[in-house]
């Protein structure tokens, strides 16, 4: 950690039982008598309290979520590293090709850490947010027709802070630029899918008819397949670029290490993603599916739904993520050897 300049010889000397006994861990004293952040020592403690947060107070929740564990500490530890790491001296700093940033690399991981954790919250609380948000409006094709306007302010907003962090210079703004960028970019997007979706309510009644299936198997299957596809092409066009480019031809390390990385992401989407995609695409039937709208007010129309949109802004699913209906794992190997010892009594 820092060197502390404050003179800390009177309360030393009061105290010198404390900081003998704590001598390594609260404060470390190196040859010439300085006195130094033991950030090691404020982690550790950190860590161990958010560890009997999780086991004491998550776990014995009667109202335990599953996914509660992996936000909180997500977010706790980010947090807590975030801030230690400030402490450091000694940190690792991200480069990019030669060019050494003012980043540490464990904050950059802790704001992914907090993202993560964030992000798993709203999975895990997506009907009571929904239904919170649905409060603000009079109708259901009242929110989706205004969560445009939401959404252009939102990307507005988004937009301004990326073209500041642009302009103001650094790598750390460059990064939380690109980020804000990138949400504008998604959050304009939404718009368009929404503008989609309105084609489900009647133009007279406002009223959607339900039940309906959004799209047909092959269609869903098929526009996953060319997403992932694209995905992967480009991993594998920047992985060469970053190989040939810096790890090669300008033989910097850490261009084969980001060839390495992305040559990674590469397979997990082809793996997982990619090839499911294009296996059910194969067998799913080649059917398209027009939802006939039919309501109250006696109109009736045929629309169909852009797949593209569905694909990046899938219909609302609530998944429920409680313990309650869960029973206990049972070891069948167990319970048959137990059976086998009953009989033979």
């Amino acid at each position: 950690g820092n060197l502390i300049t404050t003179d800390y010889d009177a309360l030393a000397h009061a105290a010198s039982g404390l900081f003998s006994k704590f001598n390594g861990y609260a404060v470390w004293i190196d040859a010439r008598g300085g006195w130094y952040q033991a950030t090691f020592f404020y982690e550790s403690v950190c860590t161990f309290l958010g560890f009997l947060i999780c086991i004491l107070v998550l776990t014995r929740s009667k109202r335990y979520k599953f996914g509660w564990i992996s936000a909180f500490y997500g977010i706790y530890y980010g947090i807590a590293r975030l801030i230690i790491e400030g402490m450091r001296t000694d940190s690792l700093y991200l480069y990019i090709g030669t060019q050494l940033t003012d980043i540490k690399i464990s904050q950059l991981v802790s704001v992914f850490t907090i993202v993560l954790g964030l992000w798993t919250l709203s999975k895990i609380y997506r009907k009571q947010l929904h239904a919170l948000y649905r409060k603000l409006f009079k109708s259901e094709y009242d929110e989706v027709s205004k969560s445009r306007i939401v959404l252009a302010v939102l990307s507005t907003v988004l937009l301004g802070v990326a073209v500041t962090m642009f302009i103001l210079g650094g790598e750390s703004k460059f990064i939380i630029g690109f980020a804000s960028a990138v949400l504008a970019v998604y959050s304009l997007l939404g718009i368009f899918s929404l503008t989609d979706r309105l084609k489900l309510y009647c133009k007279n009644c406002k009223q959607r008819q339900q039940p309906f299936v959004w799209q047909s198997d092959y269609s869903k299957y098929k526009t996953a397949t060319i997403c992932y596809g694209a995905v992967t092409f480009v991993c594998v066009a920047l992985a060469l670029y970053s190989l040939i480019a810096w790890g090669i031809i300008g033989g910097i390390p850490n261009g084969v290490v980001l060839a390495v990385i992305l040559f990674a992401c590469t397979v997990v989407v082809g793996v997982f993603m990619l090839l499911p995609s294009c296996k059910k695409m194969l067998i799913a039937p080649k059917e398209v599916i027009q939802i006939q709208k039919s309501c109250q007010c006696g109109s009736s129309e045929t629309v169909r739904l852009n797949s593209f949109w569905l694909f990046l802004f899938p219909p609302k699913v609530y998944i429920d993520y409680g313990a309650e209906g869960i029973t206990p794992w049972v070891d069948p190997e167990k319970t048959k050897k137990q059976q086998s010892t009953q009989d033979e009594k």
